[in-house]
Formats: structure tokens, sequence, C-alpha cells
């Protein structure tokens, strides 16, 4: 009875059984083995091409985010130089008027 206990069982029918230290195991077909990896791998594939095109989607907003940022900043860049341009025609127009104003105030005074 003993000595039975410490052997592994016959063949059965669904395959060969090897002994482990765990327990009796049955036997894997390399050919499974290898599918299983195979399978694993394009999986990790697919998630590696996902990951990638997800990251590549990402970089294209990311772009067209910063293009759109850009041109926002160009067309208040150019607003804004307008509006400076158009202050200072503005000042200098009021200087001319203020000079005149203090000649006339001035030649005023004198009579």
């Amino acid at each position: 009875d003993e000595a039975s206990m410490t052997r592994p069982a016959p063949n059965v029918a669904s395959g060969s059984l090897r002994r482990r230290s765990g327990g009796i195991t049955k036997k894997r077909n390399p050919w499974c083995v290898l599918a299983q990896m195979t399978r694993m791998r394009r999986s990790s594939d697919d998630k590696d091409l996902q990951r990638k095109q997800a990251n590549r989607a990402s970089a294209r907003r990311s772009k067209l985010k910063k293009k759109k940022e850009f041109h926002s900043l160009a067309k208040q860049v150019e607003t804004l130089s307008r509006q400076g341009m158009d202050l200072r025609t503005e000042i200098a127009r009021c200087s001319g008027v203020l000079k005149t104003l203090q000649e006339q105030e001035k030649s005023l005074r004198q009579q």
C-alpha cells in the first residue's frame, strides 16, 4: 500500500502522468506550450501595438493643440502690434496738438 502511494498512477486515457514534488501532474505537450506562449506573445504584441497607436494619436493631438496655440498667439501678437502702432500714432498726434496749444497760450500771454 505504502509503495503504491509514492509511485505515480499508470497511464490514463488523457495522457501520461509524471510525479512532481507537489504531487502528480499531467505532462504538457510541448506544442501546446508553444501555442500558448505564441498566443501570449501575440496578446503582448497587440497590447504594444495598441499602446503605440494610442501614443501616436496623443502626440498628434498634442501637436495640433500646440499649433493652434501658436497661431492664436501669433494673431494676438499681430493685433497687439497694430494697437501699439495706433497708440504711438495717437500719442504723436496729441503731442502735436499740445505743442500747438502751448504756442497759442504763449502768444496770448504776450499780448
